[in-house]
């Protein structure tokens, strides 16, 4: 085998031994018109697809009546270099039925020593005859005069015994026997007898199969993502073009490091990043309300920050794709840039030089490498060509004006105005029921869990104070704007605040002392101290500090809330008439339970005002917007500006492939549609001398027989497809529609004429393996339980039908120490007759001795062949035979 320079083996260039048939009745003129006969090898060679063959045996079909005729086709035969042996398969009657007018030999034991049955020309005087009297048969054991059974038929030069042995003859092994026994007999000239075990697939089974193989080659290719070609078939540099995923150590950077695009681009992940963090601390609220300023040294609060780089992020991207709207459409090509583009766009940032490996010549390789692949899985043809042309349409360039569209899309108006329009309003009210309702009643419980007026009025002002501190952090983490704007606003109103709680504890106090006069008067100072510095601080500071984040104001009403319920509680908690209620665990409980409340009403109230503002949403979008035109913008500059050239290139390579399987196609579906309708015909039935077991097991293989077929076309279609690369390679692309069907169309008549010659049993010379075929054939020649009977037929065995009539008999030796056999199967039936013994039955084995060591001894094995059995090779009695020279004696 040869191995061809995509890595195919392939049988073309194998020296395969093969046998010539020429039939002289039919071809005689012909064989002279080529005046040499070794361009009659050459051409045989060539119509079954051998590019060199070993032709130096020649089987010859002429008629007894015209040997000596036809001597000037013999010479031209035998004479020729190429020519080693050859064997004359003479038909017809001997030579007294027809030059002595003696119609019929006597059929008795006298013998007229002057009767000649044949005259072999002296052009074959070297090599040897088969002389076949009637090729209907006779059923005829060595020894006897008579024949004892007479096979019927319409024409004594045609029957199913003669075919079998024209087919076992065109086996190169069986050949070389037969010429090296009958040589050695006299003159050179032998009748055959034969029983046979036919193997050959029908017409009808053999035309359906290859209907259904050919089918299923072209079925309709499937729509959707499947139309692309498997990702294992497709190499680079087609890998980068069509855009499949590759290693990321494969990609080609296609923005300048520190060049402007870069610098935008990272630009939008840094914002995108510190966005994340702040919603990260926003959405997990501990750091939030554990920092009394929210944002420690920072100069925003986390809300804020997120705020503002979400809408910075939606007001460059709106820079960013105004410049490439423009950019598209001033560097739109669909030819490869100029030298003047290519320096302004890589001023701008963009590293468009092609990368290594994008000639024409790796684009080849890798188109070979798929089209190779997709041929050796067996892929439908149809479905190749949908590849191809899913990859033409991938591969021609549009130019980048056509990716406008694709950039409206990803940076779509209205969602850029989404993103700009975030709400700079974190929505944190402390006068919300959230806030008001576990404040009140956790004052309430603080202020009545100490059992004495002044701890109860402690208790009622520190929770005020602890309602203060919980929640100046939510004042401070719901501001959008700089938090360095507010830092003197802060300070007053602090202080304004720690006026209210002033004022409040000393009425607390004042509730529970013996002369409260004196603390109240305190309480109503501090009181009205606090107003004032309220008002005076809201119209010269805090007014202006919150006309876009809210008023801290809230947290100084939650602070009077608390105080209030602070009051309340103390004066239940000193009242007689509930102490049998407010014993000693009552009071630790409520204690506990307003510290706790008190702890966590603030995460209940940001949470919900995160939930309702929902940054991640815009998070999200701004990234996806952002990455979304970054990976836009470099598919337009790595497809659309710098592999233009390489796409264009590819675009060219692909489209005359798809050209060609488009005519492979046609071509297939011309065969197809011949073959359909092939008339259907019975079962070859067992005649006298032919068993057709093994035939019909075959023809129960039909879905067998037709993937056989199916791969045999296919590895026709891959040798079609393989002689396209060199016309691809040398830019001849205008040639392959014309050759493409015609060759197809050649070698699918190649296929037929193999088909006819040897059937499904030889490979095909454009087939590389046959693993399938050895496995249909193995099984069809072993499973059949006639073979080894038949084999053990000896020379004496009246089943060998012997190709004479019965009156002939008288010109043959019928002594049985003169005649020889010559036994033969094929290959694929020697595992089960060399190990098939008594007892296997059903089970694993076929109920019958193996056969005898001097049976396999002789048996001869080709390699392939649609026939097995054995041939008997009787001598003609002396003077029967006379060699003659042209013109005469």
């Amino acid at each position: 085998m040869s191995t061809d320079t995509t890595g195919r083996t392939s049988a073309t260039a194998t020296a395969e031994a093969k046998v010539i048939d020429i039939d002289l009745r039919e071809r005689y003129e012909d064989l002279l018109s080529f005046g040499s006969f070794t361009e009659v090898q050459r051409a045989f060679a060539t119509s079954l697809g051998f590019m060199e063959s070993d032709l130096t045996r020649v089987l010859v079909i002429d008629d007894t009546r015209d040997l000596e005729a036809h001597a000037d086709a013999l010479s031209l035969i035998v004479k020729a270099p190429g020519v080693q042996q050859v064997i004359c398969l003479a038909v017809g009657p001997p030579l007294d039925d027809v030059g002595r007018g003696l119609g019929r030999l006597v059929a008795d034991s006298a013998v007229d020593p002057n009767r000649v049955a044949l005259h072999k020309p002296f052009e074959l005087a070297s090599h040897v005859m088969l002389w076949v009297g009637d090729a209907r048969g006779i059923g005829w054991g060595m020894g006897q005069h008579r024949a004892q059974a007479i096979a019927t038929g319409s024409s004594p030069a045609q029957g199913p015994v003669l075919d079998a042995l024209f087919d076992a003859l065109l086996t190169p092994k069986v050949f070389d026997r037969v010429y090296e026994v009958v040589r050695s007999m006299p003159e050179g000239v032998a009748s055959p007898g034969l029983r046979a075990m036919i193997g050959q697939v029908d017409d009808d089974v053999l035309a359906d199969a290859r209907v259904r193989a050919i089918d299923r080659i072209l079925a309709p290719r499937r729509h959707g993502d499947e139309e692309q070609p498997d990702g294992g078939l497709v190499t680079d540099p087609f890998r980068l073009l069509l855009r499949y995923p590759r290693a990321r150590e494969a990609g080609n950077p296609i923005l300048a490091r520190d060049g402007g695009m870069d610098h935008v681009a990272r630009g939008f992940r840094g914002q995108l990043k510190e966005a994340v963090n702040a919603h990260a601390v926003i959405t997990g609220p501990g750091p939030v309300l554990q920092n009394l300023r929210a944002g420690g040294k920072a100069a925003l609060s986390p809300a804020g920050l997120l705020t503002a780089r979400v809408m910075q992020v939606g007001h460059d991207l709106g820079r960013l794709r105004d410049e490439l709207s423009r950019m598209f459409t001033e560097y739109d090509s669909v030819h490869p840039l100029g030298t003047t583009d290519l320096l302004e766009l890589g001023r701008r940032g963009f590293a468009l030089a092609p990368p290594e490996g994008t000639q024409r010549v790796d684009l080849l390789a890798s188109l070979r490498h798929l089209v190779t692949g997709a041929l050796d899985s067996r892929r439908p043809v149809t479905e190749i060509t949908g590849w191809l042309s899913w990859m033409h349409g991938m591969l021609v360039p549009v130019g980048s004006a056509a990716r406008l569209d694709d950039l409206g899309r990803a940076c779509d108006t209205d969602r850029l105005q989404y993103l700009r329009d975030m709400p700079r309003r974190l929505d944190v009210n402390l006068l919300s029921v959230l806030a008001i309702l576990p404040v009140l009643v956790c004052g309430l419980l603080a202020a009545a869990a100490p059992d004495s007026a002044r701890s109860s009025a402690l208790a009622g002002a520190g929770a005020a104070l602890f309602v203060a501190v919980r929640g100046w952090p939510l004042v401070v983490a719901r501001r959008m704007t700089p938090l360095a704007n507010h830092r003197m606003s802060d300070w007053i109103f602090l202080a304004v605040l720690a006026l209210f709680i002033g004022s409040g504890a000393t009425a607390l106090l004042a509730v529970g002392a013996q002369e409260p006069a004196t603390l109240a008067q305190a309480a109503a100072a501090l009181g009205l101290l606090a107003v004032a510095g309220l008002v005076g601080w809201w119209f010269l500071l805090g007014k202006e500090a919150t006309q876009v984040d809210r008023s801290p104001v809230d947290l100084a009403a939650l602070v009077i809330i608390a105080l209030g319920a602070g009051c309340v509680g103390q004066v239940l908690g000193t009242a007689d008439s509930l102490d049998p209620v407010l014993s000693l665990p009552v009071r630790i409980v409520a204690g506990a339970l307003a510290f706790v409340g008190l702890m966590w009403w603030p995460y209940l109230v940001w949470s919900r005002a995160v939930r309702r503002w929902h940054p991640g949403e815009y998070i999200t979008l701004a990234r996806a917007m952002s990455e979304g035109t970054i990976a836009l913008m470099e598919d337009v500059a790595r497809y659309d500006w710098s592999l233009t050239g390489p796409r264009r290139a590819g675009a060219d390579l692909v489209r005359a492939m798809s050209l060609a399987f488009e005519d492979v196609t046609s071509a297939l579906t011309g065969y197809s549609d011949r073959l359909r309708g092939f008339p259907a015909r019975p079962p070859r039935s067992r005649e006298a001398g032919v068993d057709t077991d093994v035939s019909l097991r075959l023809r129960s293989m039909g879905a067998a027989i037709s993937d056989v077929v199916e791969a045999d076309v296919v590895d026709l279609i891959a040798s079609v497809i393989d002689r396209c690369w060199p016309d691809i390679e040398r830019e001849a692309l205008d040639a392959l529609g014309e050759r493409v069907v015609s060759e197809t169309r050649y070698g699918l008549d190649r296929y037929n004429r193999h088909l006819e010659r040897m059937g499904v049993h030889a490979t095909p010379p454009f087939r590389a393996d046959d693993t399938d075929r050895r496995e249909l054939v193995d099984a069809a020649w072993q499973q059949s339980d006639r073979l080894g009977v038949l084999l053990r037929a000896d020379v004496a065995d009246s089943g060998l039908m012997q190709l004479c009539a019965p009156e002939h008999l008288q010109l043959l030796d019928v002594d049985a120490r003169s005649a020889a056999v010559v036994r033969f199967a094929p290959r694929a039936a020697q595992p089960s007759l060399v190990a098939r013994g008594p007892g296997t039955g059903a089970g694993g084995g076929w109920g019958f001795d193996p056969l005898p060591s001097a049976v396999l001894g002789e048996l001869e094995w080709p390699e392939w062949g649609q026939v097995a059995g054995v041939l008997r090779l009787v001598r003609m009695r002396p003077g029967t035979v006379e060699t003659v020279l042209k013109g005469g004696r």
